[in-house]
């Protein structure tokens, strides 16, 4: 019987200086886009050479900027010909009386993996953004409430909802800390 002293797993190997630079690119460079969406786990809005879109979250990518994707819509037009009587007539010049016209078409993919030389353009989801720029404009208000002083909101751009939501919340921490 040949016995053999069972180990753990290895223990993974200590960044190399390789690695740390690879990180400060990711954190610096132009992949910081999707190193920062892949952590925070927001959409990014990506353009394909085929005249394509998919909307969906990183879950990882490289430097060649291959990429797995979750819960991807992509996005793209068709020209569809008009359909005609006559099978598209011709006027006195030669060309075609009959007019086409696009469809927007969509589907659904829950993973795919994507070749970083079919990419034109990556941005983060511009849905996303807006939501982003509500919560800190929320986020300024309940820190002015709570250091006592006011901040002005202009009135096309202060939703009520979300400002009665946000008074609520400051009335109940009030409460709390008198408590």
């Amino acid at each position: 019987m040949n016995k053999r002293k069972r180990t753990n797993a290895p223990t993974p190997p200590s960044p190399t200086t390789h690695d740390k630079s690879l990180l400060k690119e990711y954190q610096q460079g132009p992949l910081s886009l999707l190193h920062s969406s892949t952590l925070s786990q927001s959409p990014i809005l990506i353009q394909l050479r085929n005249n394509r879109k998919l909307i969906g979250t990183c879950r990882a990518f490289d430097y060649h900027m291959n990429l797995v994707l979750e819960n991807v819509v992509e996005m793209w037009s068709e020209v569809v010909p008009a359909k005609n009587k006559n099978n598209a007539a011709e006027n006195n010049t030669g060309q075609s009386t009959s007019k086409s016209h696009k469809i927007n078409k969509s589907r659904n993919i829950s993973k795919m993996f994507l070749r970083g030389d079919s990419i034109v353009l990556v941005v983060r989801d511009p849905a996303e953004k807006e939501n982003e720029r509500k919560r800190m404009e929320l986020e300024k208000e309940r820190e002015a409430r709570e250091e006592g002083e006011g901040i002005e909101v202009n009135a096309d751009k202060k939703d009520e909802g979300n400002t009665e939501k946000a008074e609520e919340q400051a009335n109940d921490e009030d409460q709390q800390e008198e408590e």
